[in-house]
């Protein structure tokens, strides 16, 4: 949000919105009404970023203080710019997609590490695992599970029949423990240098968020581990989002003790 140019008060009403856009997107769930929330929600975006965008061209900033939208409205190619659609699509998608991925990477990746104290300890004495870490994550219990895709033309896939048309999901997750492309699939390490995973999606639809994601997942954890405290998982059960699509966790009790 900050990078967006958000002011940080407005943060919690964006969480707001961003839980109403996920629970339609992602949701398993037959929620009363989600659509109608979903709706409402990204129509309050777009308004809310139509009005950024229009004060930051009524008040260009310096170079110092620009932000993504200002670099995204500066950005021009043989004469073509971002059209204020474009721009406000691309906003709503870089506050929605990076909170909701981000969020979801961050709790898997503190519980997978609490569930595996050999690989917490490297972590906390070697920060120059720090990337690896990261990309580990990703690949073994990345946050988002799944992608849609419509079947454009007929097809066979492993003796299955795809028909144009057809809605299918293609698991993200499963393809990342694939013991084709990575040796002990199933095994949570960090110290691993294979990142051959597809948590980003692949091709024209890489995610164009992936280096911000990174860049969170390195920063988030660093913070959290000058804290100089034990961590460990709370009394409490985790419960994790009803969703095919997004894979995290709703909730992640800890308690934290004196080093």
């Amino acid at each position: 949000a900050v990078m967006l140019g958000v002011p940080e008060s407005d943060v919690e009403q964006f969480r707001a919105w961003s839980e109403d856009v996920a629970a339609f997107v992602g949701s398993a769930a037959d929620t009363p009404g989600k659509a109608g929330l979903a709706e409402a929600s990204a129509v309050a975006l777009t308004d809310y970023f139509a009005g950024i965008i229009e004060s930051r061209r009524a008040n260009p900033p310096t170079p110092e203080d620009m932000t993504v939208i200002d670099h995204m409205m500066a950005a021009e190619e043989d004469g073509d710019t971002l059209s204020l659609a474009e721009l406000i699509s691309n906003a709503v998608l870089i506050l929605f997609a990076g909170h909701e991925t981000t969020t979801n990477l961050l709790g898997n990746r503190l519980n997978t590490l609490l569930r595996n104290p050999t690989q917490l300890k490297l972590f906390t004495e070697r920060h120059n695992l720090a990337e690896n870490a990261v990309e580990e994550i990703l690949r073994y219990d990345g946050p988002v599970g799944s992608l849609a895709r419509s079947v454009l033309e007929d097809l066979e896939i492993d003796s299955k029949t795809l028909e144009r048309g057809q809605r299918v999901f293609c698991m993200v997750d499963t393809a990342n423990r694939d013991p084709r492309q990575f040796d002990a699939p199933d095994d949570f390490d960090i110290t691993s240098e294979n990142s051959r995973h597809i948590a980003f999606g692949y091709g024209i639809h890489f995610c164009y968020g992936a280096p911000l994601a990174r860049m969170e997942g390195r920063f988030a954890f660093a913070a959290m581990m000058k804290r100089k405290r034990a961590i460990e998982h709370g009394d409490c059960p985790l419960t994790w989002r009803d969703s095919l699509v997004l894979r995290g966790l709703s909730s992640l009790p800890i308690r934290l003790k004196p080093a």
